[in-house]
């Protein structure tokens, strides 16, 4: 009955029937495994965002044990970034836990238990990191916790000016060294030093002076208080863990790789399990995609032989039409049949025998169109091209090289060569009479060092000498080769033709192209020659000129540059006097500031202005401390004398600031020589106002050795507000 259907369309409706059926079976073993597999694969989904949650966990408490447990906001509010990653993280791990024993998979696979011990090590590792973070609060740092209160004392025994520092020192760096490595051996070390430090005080102490008792009694009591923060941090430390594998530390990474082992088992096993699932249903696969690929086969084949045979022959006749081929349409006659098939080769046979005459008739059309077009672009070429060049040669009609430059570099361009260059007569002289590259456009650099071509030599001296150009397909081996970017080629052809004049010729255009140049091209190089050559007698005439006007303007200038001469040494004796007022000026300012500081009686002094600069230092400091007058002034005054700019700078605006205006009592300063050795000297400061400028004033005399023992030590210098 199938093979007496005529119709196509029937017969592929029940083709793909019969696929459909075969689908649908497929589809409902599919449907049955598929539930199956995503049982499976929604438990171990559980199980791997398990194996996830938890390096998440134990990333936020490592964040917490290197970063966040230094924050002042954990040490005030017990909370951090940290903190709450970890939280939430833990109540994410519990949730899972639950709904993983909730499904019920899980007990026909037995994993049940070992989620509950899971669950129960979860608990354990969370009371201990809880545990580890109350301590650690505990603890405390920097100014919190038990870590400020070991601080504090610190900063009141460093208030005590009878301490001895350099003990004290040594017992801030066992502290640090113990904080830093945890190591207990600087415990006994920092002892050691605090026994010392209190022995040295007391060393200074009277029994009969009592406030110096009172003092040794409160230093052995902020001592005492120290050492007892410090034992308490040395507990906590230990509780902690001073190393990752100890204390509270240790417990918590050895719950963690437990938990991280039983999680790795459970998700083995469960793997296991879908694995087995997978093979299973793979083979049932295979069945059924085996039986439809034999029915497929059979079906294909007779599609083949019966269906797709005839519309081969229609594509390989419409193909051969396309290549040309005639007489195709006897191909068409052996398809004898009743179908569509049968009634598109007819078809198409008459279709192709009115193609033929139509095709015949277009392409005498298409040919004579085709040469016209060419000639036309030939002649559009040429045109345009000529249009280009002399809007070239208008354009630079002033400077030879720049000519040959862009004339060289537009004409390869244009002529789609590789190499060009252009050679100019050298009549200068009127001795030397040679070619002299002007321009020239991807020349490769070794074939032309030479510059210079005589007459006759080569063949640019040759067309130079004949007046004929040159066109060679055959160029010699070492004559010229282009370079690019896949290594370097021989030209095909060359191309050297004269630049000609009305009464000689100026010039030479050379031309090398990996093509060979057509008879147009060459035509159009000639033309090209001939315009060129009335720029260049055009430029030669110019220049020549130019040199006249030039000499004439020289003895102008000459004339001109006497005269700016004396002009110029009027204006400088001007300078002159203008500075010598300055001075003037200059010096009676600073014998009013001297009269202002009269009946103090230092030997140096200093003056700058309102940003500290140093304007005036008087020549006796100056000589006295290994300076030039020139090198201080205008300098910051904090190179010469130690400035305490707490008390005189504002930071936010970078500007200094007095309040007042009278000296007050002296104090000790240091001033520093050209050498960097320092000095101390007695100093004292202020601030004047001469009309509407305001200085500042530091005078100092240099203390003898009795006077440093008698006075009491001040480093910087202050200016009195």
């Amino acid at each position: 009955m199938f093979l007496k259907i005529n119709k196509i369309s029937t017969k592929l409706l029940l083709f793909s029937l019969t696929l459909v059926m075969f689908a649908g079976a497929i589809v409902v073993v599919f449907t049955v495994y598929i539930q199956r597999m995503k049982a499976y694969n929604d438990l171990r989904n559980q199980v791997d965002e398990l194996l996830i949650l938890n390096p998440k966990r134990i990333k936020a408490e490592q964040d917490f044990l290197l970063h966040d447990w230094q924050d002042a906001e954990f040490m005030t509010t017990g909370e951090s970034q940290s903190l709450h990653e970890y939280g939430k993280n833990t109540r994410k791990i519990r949730y899972l836990i639950e709904e993983i024993r909730k499904n019920p998979l899980s007990g026909r696979i037995q994993v049940k238990p070992k989620l509950q011990e899971i669950q129960h090590l979860n608990q354990q590792h969370n009371q201990i990191f809880n545990e580890l973070v109350d301590k650690i609060k505990q603890r405390g740092f920097k100014d919190l916790g038990l870590e400020g209160k070991m601080r504090r004392a610190v900063h009141t025994l460093q208030a005590i000016d009878t301490l001895n520092q350099e003990a004290l020192l040594t017992l801030r760096r066992y502290e640090k060294d113990f904080i830093i490595r945890k190591d207990l051996n600087y415990v006994d070390s920092l002892k050691k030093a605090a026994e010392k430090l209190v022995k040295l005080t007391g060393i200074k102490v009277k029994p009969t002076d009592q406030a110096s008792l009172v003092k040794l009694a409160n230093v052995i009591l902020i001592v005492k208080q120290y050492l007892r923060q410090f034992d308490r941090i040395v507990q906590l430390e230990t509780e902690i863990g001073l190393t990752e594998t100890a204390g509270l530390k240790g417990r918590l990474l050895q719950t963690a790789q437990v938990i991280d082992n039983e999680l790795i088992n459970i998700d083995k096993y469960i793997d296991k399990n879908t694995k087995t699932l997978d093979e299973n249903s793979n083979w049932v696969i295979r069945v059924f995609l085996i039986t439809i690929f034999i029915i497929v086969i059979v079906i294909g084949v007779y599609f083949a032989y019966w269906l797709s045979q005839p519309l081969v022959t229609l594509d390989r006749v419409a193909k051969s039409v396309t290549q040309g081929l005639r007489n195709q349409e006897v191909f068409l006659d052996r398809i004898q049949r009743n179908d569509e098939i049968g009634s598109l080769a007819k078809n198409f046979k008459l279709m192709l025998l009115k193609l033929k005459s139509t095709i015949y008739q277009a392409n005498e059309k298409n040919r004579q169109l085709e040469e016209f077009s060419q000639n036309e672009a030939r002649r559009s070429w040429f045109n345009e091209g000529l249009s280009i060049f002399s809007e070239l040669t208008r354009k630079h009609n002033i400077n030879l090289a720049k000519l040959s430059d862009e004339v060289v570099s537009e004409l390869v361009k244009y002529t789609k060569s590789s190499q060009g260059g252009i050679f100019v007569v050298n009549r200068e002289d009127g001795l030397s009479n040679y070619l002299e590259l002007k321009g020239c456009y991807a020349y490769e650099r070794k074939r032309f060092q030479q510059k210079n071509i005589e007459l006759g030599e080569g063949l640019i001296g040759t067309t130079w000498q004949t007046g004929k150009s040159i066109y060679a397909t055959d160029i010699p081996e070492d004559y010229a080769f282009i370079r690019s970017g896949l290594g370097k080629a021989k030209p095909k052809s060359l191309l050297i033709v004269p630049i000609k004049s009305d009464d000689a010729i100026e010039g030479v255009i050379e031309l090398i192209s990996l093509h060979e140049f057509s008879p147009l091209e060459r035509d159009f190089v000639e033309a090209i020659a001939e315009r060129v050559a009335t720029s260049i007698v055009t430029i030669k005439v110019n220049e020549q000129t130019q040199k006249l006007l030039e000499i004439s303007e020289n003895l102008a200038m000459q004339a001109q540059e006497k005269e700016a001469r004396l002009q110029k040494q009027i204006a400088d004796y001007q300078h002159w006097i203008r500075e010598f007022e300055l001075k003037v000026n200059a010096l009676a300012e600073e014998a009013l500031i001297y009269h202002s500081v009269l009946g103090k009686v230092y030997s140096g002094f200093v003056i700058t202005d309102e940003q500290f600069r140093i304007n005036k230092i008087n020549p006796y400091a100056a000589k006295r401390f290994g300076y030039l007058r020139t090198e201080l002034e205008g300098r910051p005054l904090d190179l010469f004398i130690e400035t305490d700019y707490s008390k005189i700078v504002d930071l936010r605006d970078k500007k200094h600031r007095l309040n007042g205006k009278l000296f007050h009592e002296p104090i000790i300063s240091r001033v520093r020589d050209k050498e960097g050795s320092f000095y101390d000297v007695e100093a004292i400061s202020g601030k004047i106002e001469i009309d509407t400028q305001i200085v500042y004033v530091f005078l100092f005399n240099e203390l003898s050795e009795a006077s440093k023992a008698s006075q009491p030590r001040e480093v910087n210098l202050k200016v009195a507000s």
